[in-house]
């Protein structure tokens, strides 16, 4: 699976300098292998990704689908993380899809989104957290997300994290400090920390308004 393991970590250059199409070639070059062979965590890894970088591009329904497919199939899953991620990838993207009804019970409260420790899927259920919070109107919960973004504000966007983890704190911060915070920190993401050459999405800058 020499070969399996590096196309599924070559299909990361491309997705971060925004060559989708060979991004997308490299995972299903990667899949064929994993269907070739029969492993079945293999394949829910690359399904998982293959949802990730539909999500990354904007491509939320497409990124929903896979996502669903996945999580409604917990047999093709591999490992808690895989389970966890493909779940917060689906949330999320029915969150930005304005289908809130539907994502809610994927939506964990703040204690739990970070109760599994601090990787990418605690923070996209952070991010999910905030979202339907504000939604919600319900400030107290923002302000609990908010909280707990500050906390690793700097070392979370200048490594780890991704456009959607920035449009959930920026418009926790428009909530509940207002326009001019959230603006702020678009900017300082956008100038200082964002990695990679994707096109920015619009529900960015949208962000910063209540």
């Amino acid at each position: 699976m020499e070969l399996f393991s590096a196309l599924k970590f070559a299909h990361y250059p491309p997705r971060r300098t925004g060559d989708f199409t060979l991004g997308h070639r490299r995972l299903e070059q990667a899949l064929a292998i994993s269907v070739r062979r029969k492993r079945e965590h293999a394949k829910a890894t690359v399904v998982d990704l293959f949802a990730g970088l539909h999500f990354d591009y904007g491509f939320y329904e497409q990124a929903e689908t896979i996502a669903h497919d996945v999580t409604e199939h917990p047999d093709l899953i591999g490992g808690v993380f895989r389970q966890q991620s493909a779940r917060e990838t689906r949330a999320q993207a029915l969150l930005f899809l304005g289908r809130e009804e539907e994502a809610r019970p994927l939506v964990s409260p703040p204690a739990m989104a970070m109760a599994g420790g601090r990787r990418r899927p605690q923070y996209m259920s952070l991010a999910s957290t905030t979202l339907l919070a504000t939604f919600d109107r319900d400030k107290g919960v923002v302000l609990e997300c908010v909280a707990a973004f500050d906390e690793v504000r700097d070392r979370l966007f200048r490594n780890a994290g991704g456009d959607s983890l920035a449009i959930a704190f920026a418009r926790g911060l428009a909530y509940t400090r207002g326009h001019a915070a959230s603006a702020e920190f678009v900017h300082w993401y956008l100038t200082v920390a964002r990695r990679g050459t994707l096109p920015v999405p619009s529900l960015l800058p949208a962000a910063t308004e209540r």
